[in-house]
């Protein structure tokens, strides 16, 4: 059963590793005023993926730090506000946040379920296949075919759906940390779970992914990737805030 007939209100936090670390926090807190059902966040890049996949081949922590910079002063607002997190900062190492995120929760005796998604890191898939020589992967840009690189591969993801989102939260889940997701996957999660959605409902599910991929880089979408950034700090433009969508049962988006 939907949580409510009522449109799903959804707030994007980051755009990157590198975003401010202060959003999800403001956002949490200003719940009373300007409620949200949802945060989402989008902590990866294409580049991450080497850089962390690199920490991990090397047994060091290979998830992105910079979100539990993120979550830590959020936690409380979170957990009285009863706000639903869904982000992909899991990077290469999903499982060890998790761990992370939840020894922070229970340190500060909140009532949080924490949940991981899997199936994103495919290595094992990739090499078995490169040694059966049954791959179908094809470089984009040479043609070749993976068994005949010449190279070894070190590591492999592919990008998940927003569906594994959807049943984490149908189950009780409050925060969903994931791995490599599609950049608008956590919207279209938190909107088929809110309106409980089918995987034959293609509208509803295609205006969540429009939606998802213009809240999904945050502040981009409220002004932050307007080339004429220089001329704004002199007008007082320098804090620019962070998008809301709402998302309706009938896939209607605002």
């Amino acid at each position: 059963m939907a949580p409510s007939s009522r449109p799903i209100r959804i707030a994007g936090c980051s755009g990157s590793a590198s975003d401010r670390r202060h959003a999800m926090a403001m956002l949490a807190a200003n719940c009373a005023h300007d409620p949200i059902d949802v945060i989402i966040g989008d902590w990866m890049s294409e580049g991450n993926m080497t850089g962390r996949a690199a920490l991990k081949a090397d047994a060091m922590p290979a998830y992105e730090p910079t979100f539990l910079e993120s979550l830590e002063p959020a936690l409380l607002d979170i957990a009285k506000h009863k706000i639903k997190v869904a982000v992909n900062a899991g990077a290469s190492d999903t499982q060890l946040l998790h761990s992370v995120v939840m020894e922070m929760v229970k340190s500060r005796n909140l009532d949080l379920k924490v949940a991981w998604i899997s199936g994103d890191e495919v290595l094992p898939a990739v090499l078995d296949a490169k040694r059966r020589k049954e791959s179908l992967f094809e470089n984009i840009c040479t043609g070749e075919v993976l068994e005949e690189w010449s190279f070894e591969p070190l590591y492999a993801q592919a990008y998940l759906g927003g569906l594994g989102i959807a049943a984490a939260f149908a189950r009780g889940a409050d925060i969903v940390i994931c791995g490599r997701v599609s950049d608008a996957s956590p919207v279209i999660g938190a909107a088929y779970w809110w309106h409980g959605w089918q995987r034959s409902d293609l509208e509803f599910l295609a205006n969540a992914f429009v939606a998802g991929h213009l809240i999904e880089c945050s502040s981009y979408v409220c002004g932050g990737n307007f080339t004429g950034f220089k001329a704004l700090e002199s007008k007082g433009w320098d804090d620019i805030g962070y998008p809301i969508a709402e998302i309706s049962a009938s896939g209607a988006v605002f």
